[in-house]
């Protein structure tokens, strides 16, 4: 009787864990099932679901929004959502290089808006041959013969300039010096006309329209443009002509003006 007993209890346990063997295998087949069926959904969504219906540009004053659309290279009939903004803003800021950013708007309608922000001219750099305008980016926009009159104009730096590309300085030592003239002109409010430092020992500029100032070498640069902005405010503003600091120095807290008199 004790081994009839001992024998259902071994054939119950073993049904017991066959039962729960199917129960995980039928787990596994419905997970396997729905993870199936998900990326089945998801692909579907990338390839026949929401195609490109209508492309609408606007925010570009530089470029009609036919050209923003071929230079994206969006078509209709394009996946909304797998179209790339990073990919579209690349290639738009090479062809078209006043493109500074772009924002998407999707809509489940198949609409696509494309809003564009256009780069602002900020300065320009002159090679040597050529004067290549930038963005204050520093993504150069357009290259002339002769400076434009809207932006200033740096002189003396060695640069490498491609329209649709950023402006790339062989030297550091000149980009850190440059950035640090126009920073802190900036924020003494001069209005910057030119800024040469083909000689880093005779760093010359000119400001406010009137002004050439020679700055020196590149020592106490944001003192002597404080400075220099502390002459220009008590110089009257009729008058014109140049101004010395290249000898300023923390003991040596002077400038010169010479006025330019017309003779």
């Amino acid at each position: 009787m004790k081994k009839d007993l001992t024998k259902d209890e071994f054939l119950r346990k073993r049904a017991e864990r066959q039962r729960r063997i199917r129960k995980r295998r039928l787990k596994i087949l419905f997970c396997l099932i729905i993870i199936f069926l998900l990326a089945l959904s998801v692909i579907l969504c990338l390839t026949v679901f929401f195609p490109i219906e209508k492309i609408i540009v606007k925010g570009s004053k530089t470029y009609k929004a036919e050209q923003i659309i071929k230079a994206s290279d969006i078509e209709i009939g394009d996946n909304l959502f797998v179209t790339s903004k990073g990919d579209a803003l690349k290639k738009l800021k090479a062809e078209l290089p006043y493109v500074e950013d772009i924002e998407f708007d999707r809509e489940l309608s198949g609409k696509l808006t494309i809003t564009v922000k256009d780069a602002g001219e900020y300065a320009c750099y002159y090679d040597g041959k050529l004067y290549y305008t930038v963005s204050k980016n520093g993504w150069v926009l357009k290259k002339a013969a002769e400076a434009p009159e809207n932006v200033f104009t740096v002189s003396g730096a060695k640069v490498k300039c491609k329209v649709g590309s950023g402006i790339s300085f062989t030297d550091t030592a000149q980009k850190e010096l440059t950035d640090k003239i126009i920073n802190a002109l900036t924020d003494e409010k001069l209005t910057i006309n030119s800024i040469d430092i083909t000689d880093s020992v005779s760093i010359t500029l000119k400001v406010d329209n009137r002004f050439e100032v020679l700055i020196g070498n590149a020592n106490y640069i944001p003192e002597k443009v404080k400075h220099l902005a502390s002459m220009v405010e008590n110089i009257s503003q009729e008058k014109t002509g140049k101004i010395n600091l290249s000898m300023w120095t923390n003991d040596n807290t002077q400038g010169t003006f010479i006025e330019q008199t017309n003779e």
